[in-house]
């Protein structure tokens, strides 16, 4: 994930609202996405499964929010992502 790092940090953007982009944490979750996929990591018990998840789709959310506020581009999230929409909707959030 150089690329977001890399946008972040020039734009000088970390946060929106409770989110705080976090370059380490997504390595780690890349990093387990790998191990499941291309090593030994398929069976293997994982905790904070959730919580990982939850944070990439917050993280997918300010990089969409950085590309509209350089470019003015609308992306209607719900869209891509209508199972998360309605999650989130239901919980609360």
């Amino acid at each position: 994930m150089v690329c977001s790092s890399h946008f972040v940090q020039r734009r000088q953007i970390s946060t929106v609202g409770h989110y705080k982009f976090d370059q380490d944490r997504i390595d780690k979750i890349d990093n387990l996405r790998q191990s499941i996929i291309h090593h030994e990591g398929m069976g293997k018990q994982m905790t904070g499964v959730d919580g990982d998840l939850q944070y990439v789709l917050k993280t997918v959310h300010f990089l969409i929010s950085l590309v509209h506020a350089k470019y003015g581009v609308k992306i209607d999230m719900s869209t891509m992502f209508p199972a998360a929409a309605t999650a989130q909707a239901s919980s609360g959030a």
